[in-house]
């Protein structure tokens, strides 16, 4: 079977890999802080909320930890490593030179598993993690704007934008590469990469694309395979791959007020 044929339907069918790993853990970094604008706007009026409405504590807002353990689908709260915390951590009122840290004390904790879409944003379906991105992003972005925020106010953040985007995109690389593995066991296990991301120089694996494919195209009957041609077409992600991203940018701008 050609992998191209495959590409697509692939694709879509992994969006939720982003919320695996370190890539979780700012994805919930980005949804906790859009759900504190909303509560910020709406006065903590639950009827008035569109991002995690059911997330409260005693009429004030819940923490970083206390809104994972209401959106993660095993409802577990997460315990995290404190011995390398940054001075003044607070994941009521987080800074952002410690979003980097925050995101893997969460991966670190397994608190990066499955999410529930529904629960994070209102109207969104339980399964629709690539819509409830977009929803997200748009409300953020709208937030800024009706509060004077440039969208371009981004300095602080686009070290940790940019780590999110790259660990996206490693994601669908390691997802493909079990792909191809399944279609051409012949080739015996593909080769991996690691990629450091963040400031905490943390690692995380991807699929070596020049090895990998070197080994399928030695198989018989495999010179004519385009497979750099499909392996772009595939880490291309969605049409609305660059939305996203973007969206993700301002996102990480509102983490705090200082950007």
């Amino acid at each position: 079977m050609k992998v191209f044929a495959l590409l697509w339907s692939l694709t879509w069918a992994i969006v939720g890999v982003s919320a695996y790993d370190l890539y979780g853990g700012y994805e919930r970094i980005i949804y906790y802080n859009a759900y504190r604008m909303d509560w910020g706007k709406s006065g903590g009026d639950a009827k008035r909320m569109t991002i995690g409405s059911g997330c409260s504590n005693g009429g004030k807002p819940c923490d970083l930890l206390d809104f994972v353990k209401y959106i993660n689908h095993d409802g577990k709260l997460p315990v995290l490593d404190m011995k390398n915390a940054p001075a003044g951590w607070d994941p009521l009122n987080m800074k952002a030179d410690h979003v980097d840290w925050a995101a893997k004390a969460l991966r670190d904790s397994g608190s990066t598993g499955i999410y529930e879409p529904n629960k994070i944003y209102k109207g969104v379906s339980r399964n629709d993690v690539d819509g409830l991105f977009r929803k997200v992003g748009e409300f953020i972005s709208g937030a800024q704007a009706a509060n004077g925020v440039p969208p371009n106010s981004v300095q602080c953040a686009q070290a940790a934008v940019k780590v999110w985007a790259n660990l996206r995109t490693w994601a669908q690389g390691l997802a493909f590469m079990k792909h191809l593995e399944g279609l051409y066991p012949g080739a015996g296990r593909l080769e991996t990469v690691d990629k450091e991301v963040g400031k905490t120089g943390d690692k995380v694996q991807t699929i070596d694309l020049t090895k990998s494919m070197a080994k399928i195209k030695a198989q018989p009957n495999m010179a004519d395979y385009k497979y750099n041609r499909d392996f772009k077409q595939f880490a291309a992600d969605d049409p609305g791959h660059a939305e996203k991203v973007n969206l993700a940018r301002d996102a990480k701008a509102a983490i705090t007020g200082e950007c």
